[in-house]
């Protein structure tokens, strides 16, 4: 399939529904135009953009592992409690 993100057309192959892949790469395209900023190269505001998504990303990651931990945690107690 074909997208444009950030006026750049790109052939994607992927094994995810089309219609998941647009938005994908409209939230992409969304988030480099909340940073352009005049004087900015292109190349630099998608560097940024990519930047605060991989934060996201990594920030999602750490809370996931803590609610894992609270529920494995949960769970131990659970399995403790005889009933």
């Amino acid at each position: 399939m074909e997208i444009e993100v950030y006026n750049r057309k790109l052939a994607i192959r992927s094994n995810a529904p089309e219609e998941y892949v647009r938005q994908v790469a409209k939230y992409v395209e969304e988030r480099i135009k909340s940073l352009e900023q005049p004087g900015v190269s292109p190349m630099d505001t998608a560097i940024l953009a990519c930047m605060n998504i991989a934060d996201e990303l990594m920030e999602l990651r750490s809370e996931h592992a803590d609610y894992e931990a609270t529920i494995d945690k949960a769970l131990e107690i659970l399995n403790k409690v005889d009933i």
